[in-house]
C-alpha cells in the first residue's frame, strides 16, 4: 500500500507511472514513523531520456533524500536489465537497447537489509535467463550502492 504522506508532482500518464515506481521503491526505506507529520514532495526533472529512466530517478531520489538529511533505514539503489537478440543481456540499457529488447526488468534493492524494494518485469523470460538477470541486477544495484556511498563519503569529507 502506498503511503499518502509521500506525494509526487505528476503531469502525464508516463510521469504518473514513474511516480508510482519511485514511491514503491523508496517508501519502505524512509523512517516515516520518526516524523508522523512528514510530507515529502519529490520532484524529478528528466533532462534527457535515453533508457533506464526509472532506475536513474530512483538512484537520484535516494541521493537527494540523503543529502536533505531524511533518515532512512537503508539507501535504495536501482538498475535495469534488458534481453534482446540472441539472448544478449545488458545492464542499464540505452534507449535503443530498450527498444530492441524483448524482455526487461527494473529492480531496486536496499542492500544492507537485502530487501528488494521494487521489481517490474516485461516480456517473456525463460526461467534460467530470469535467474541470470536477477543475479545481474543484484550485482548492478550493489555496485551503484557502493558508488553512491563513496560519493556521499567524499562529499561529507569535502564539507569539513
Amino acid at each position: 500500500m502506498i503511503d499518502k504522506r509521500i506525494t509526487l508532482f505528476i503531469q502525464t500518464s508516463e510521469e504518473l507511472e514513474l511516480a508510482r515506481v519511485v514511491q514503491s521503491a523508496i517508501q519502505s526505506a524512509i523512517l516515516l514513523e520518526k516524523f508522523p507529520k512528514l510530507v515529502l514532495d519529490i520532484r524529478c526533472t528528466v533532462l534527457e531520456k535515453d533508457g533506464s529512466v526509472a532506475s536513474a530517478i530512483i538512484n537520484g531520489t535516494t541521493m537527494a533524500l540523503v543529502d536533505a538529511g531524511i533518515e532512512m533505514k537503508d539507501m535504495v539503489s536501482a538498475c535495469s536489465m534488458a534481453m534482446y537478440g540472441g539472448n544478449t543481456m545488458v545492464i542499464d540499457p540505452s534507449g535503443d537497447e530498450e527498444k530492441k529488447g524483448y524482455a526487461t526488468i527494473t529492480m531496486s534493492i536496499a542492500p544492507v537489509s537485502g530487501m528488494v524494494t521494487y521489481m517490474s518485469c516485461s516480456g517473456p523470460w525463460e526461467e534460467s535467463d530470469f535467474q541470470k538477470a536477477l543475479k545481474m541486477g543484484i550485482v548492478g544495484c550493489a555496485t551503484y550502492d557502493g558508488t553512491m556511498r563513496t560519493f556521499l563519503q567524499n562529499h561529507a569529507l569535502s564539507l569539513t
